[in-house]
């Protein structure tokens, strides 16, 4: 009996390594995010014009390839507020993207197949930070709290 539960065991165990090694494969050759978890670097044409506006304004779900060592990317929310795009990083401090941006701002948005190449700079201003808060809130019909927590920074991505 302790052999069939020792061989189950460890078939259990194998097969979550070989599901684990197959997901991080496929997010790290995948042509961006895929949903919600992190993917590779993106394709798609390079778009030299301003970021086109959102179908419901001021903004919504783009997606943001991180340079660095390993290029990743991620679908995030993007907005749009007084000509500049904005994105949340909320729970900054516990996720890898915002500090390797800070430590390299080159980033890449893609919005409606299109790459945008953008220089990305954390919005330190306490007036512009709730003004921020108060357009992400009303864009994002999710909890108020997690965007006004002092753990979400946030980053204006200006054109290069």
């Amino acid at each position: 009996m302790k052999g069939i539960v020792l061989r189950g065991a460890v078939g259990f165990g194998a097969a979550i390594v070989v599901a684990a090694l197959a997901l991080a494969a496929i997010r790290f050759f995948s042509d961006g995010p895929i949903a919600v978890l992190p993917g590779g670097p993106m394709s798609g044409p390079h778009a030299s014009g301003p970021f086109p506006e959102f179908d419901t304004p001021p903004g919504g779900l783009i997606e943001l390839q991180v340079e660095g060592w390993r290029p990743s990317s991620r679908t995030v929310i993007g907005f749009l507020h007084d000509g500049n795009l904005y994105v949340p990083a909320v729970r900054a401090e516990s996720k890898w993207w915002p500090k390797q941006v800070l430590e390299n701002p080159g980033v890449f948005v893609r919005h409606m197949g299109s790459l945008y190449k953008r220089r990305a700079s954390r919005v330190t201003d306490p007036l512009l930070m709730s003004s921020l808060r108060e357009t992400v809130t009303a864009t994002e019909r999710l909890s108020s709290e997690i965007f006004t927590a002092q753990t979400t920074w946030y980053f204006r991505l200006d054109p290069m």
